[in-house]
């Protein structure tokens, strides 16, 4: 048995540390000698193989002070190995970025020894550059950091194809929200012409009490002006909440919202075109809802869409229904119920992709039910769509409670499993 062991380890090297590289030790006819002149030719050897690596290597002590580079790293930072050497890892980072990639790198322990950053490097000539660093600490005996270890990346390529993602995201979201307006202009129109229209009545009521009643009514005068200013700031209310709509970048901070509000607000945006399209609407809105957290203006958006898409099914339907309901249970309700056509099985697990629509009229631009995924995910609430046992359609949505009762957020009831549509 000594004998088979002594065969199997018969040429096998494991590596040791000296001058922060790997030499290799052996057994066999090609043993290095000790000599410096044969380390000299393994140093030579090994520092041959890092420098023909395409990926970034570098070493540096636990004050930042850079203590090997190969070439792929003096390449790509242009600096001369004798310019890296010595010089501080966090003199190559981003300003913005130093604190942040320090801290993260300096807290590793014996216990989590490793971490991923993606610095941004600047080069003088202007041009913006993404990295991925996998950097790795080495401990002694006693726990210490002796030096850190960093295998770094360009992802530059794969950096900008996600900023173009994500542009390409925000362009598709306000072409979705101008075709939206389209269809809600009825409806913020009217929601206009009407305090418009009592300001004409308050406005020729105090003209003509000026005018023609001896002597002049100053209260009643008086009245009609505040009343007046009450329909200014409402007609102002409906612009700022379009405006809002409208937003590029809806960066509105995060804050208690009462669902019952959001889905008042929605409907009235598009009633006019419900009843264009002659659709019989019912409400069933429980009181007292605890609140949702998040955008008011992220939730109506949600609200609006699936109320559109509810439109969009029943367009030229006898007999169109659509049925809104909300209610309390660990979280807030909001189900939206239509007697059109219902789901096709196999476009259910389709219906939420971007730009997924069955209509072909090119009306559609298939986006309303993937921008409602995308808000409730910003809020970890949950959809569930199916078809109605009397035919149809049913979008459930639940909204999970803040913990936070104080109104500033952040904390969240688990998502129910279960959204028990058999308890109303």
């Amino acid at each position: 048995m000594r004998k088979q062991r002594k065969r199997l380890t018969q040429g096998r090297r494991r590596p040791t540390r000296t001058f922060g590289l790997s030499r290799l030790r052996g057994r066999g006819t090609e043993q290095p000698s000790s000599s410096p002149a044969a380390h000299k030719l393994l140093e030579r050897r090994y520092r041959a193989i890092i420098d023909d690596q395409v990926d970034l290597i570098r070493r540096f002590r636990p004050d930042g002070t850079l203590t090997f580079v190969n070439a792929a790293f003096c390449s790509f930072y242009q600096l001369r190995e004798e310019e890296a050497l010595g010089r501080n890892f966090a003199e190559l980072l981003s300003h913005d970025e130093v604190e942040q990639i320090s801290e993260a790198i300096f807290s590793l322990t014996p216990d989590n020894p490793t971490v991923t950053t993606a610095p941004r490097y600047v080069r003088h000539d202007g041009h913006t550059y993404w990295l991925e660093y996998v950097t790795h600490a080495i401990f002694n005996a006693q726990g210490d950091v002796i030096e850190y270890q960093s295998i770094g990346r360009d992802i530059t390529a794969q950096k900008k194809a996600e900023l173009e993602v994500e542009e390409t995201r925000a362009a598709v979201n306000r072409a979705q929200r101008m075709a939206t307006l389209a269809v809600i202009g009825g409806g913020i129109a009217h929601e206009i012409s009407q305090p418009l229209s009592s300001i004409r009545i308050l406005a020729g009521s105090g003209l003509y009490m000026l005018d023609k009643m001896d002597p002049v009514p100053l209260e009643r005068i008086q009245k009609n002006l505040q009343d007046i200013s009450s329909q200014v700031d409402r007609i102002d209310q409906i612009i700022t909440h379009l405006r809002e709509f409208l937003r590029t970048n809806q960066t509105s901070p995060a804050h208690p919202c009462d669902l019952n509000d959001c889905v008042e607000s929605s409907l009235r945006m598009v009633q006019e075109r419900i009843q264009a399209e002659e659709i019989h609407m019912t409400k069933e809105l429980e009181a007292g809802l605890p609140a949702v957290y998040g955008v008011r203006i992220r939730f109506e958006e949600l609200i609006l869409n699936l109320l559109l898409n509810a439109v969009q099914e029943l367009k030229g339907r006898k007999g169109a229904k659509i049925r809104l309901r909300t209610w309390a249970d660990r979280g807030a309700h909001f189900e939206i119920r239509d007697n059109g056509p219902g789901l096709a099985p196999e476009i259910q697990n389709s219906i939420f992709e971007p730009f997924f629509t069955t209509h072909e009229d090119g009306n559609a631009m298939g986006l309303g039910l993937s921008i409602v995924k995308a808000v409730l995910s910003t809020c970890h609430g949950h959809i569930e769509a199916r078809n109605a046992s009397g035919g149809g359609a049913v979008f459930h949505v639940v909204f999970p409670e803040s913990l936070d009762k104080s109104g500033k957020g952040g904390m969240w009831d688990p998502v129910p499993q279960n959204l028990g549509f058999s308890k109303k």
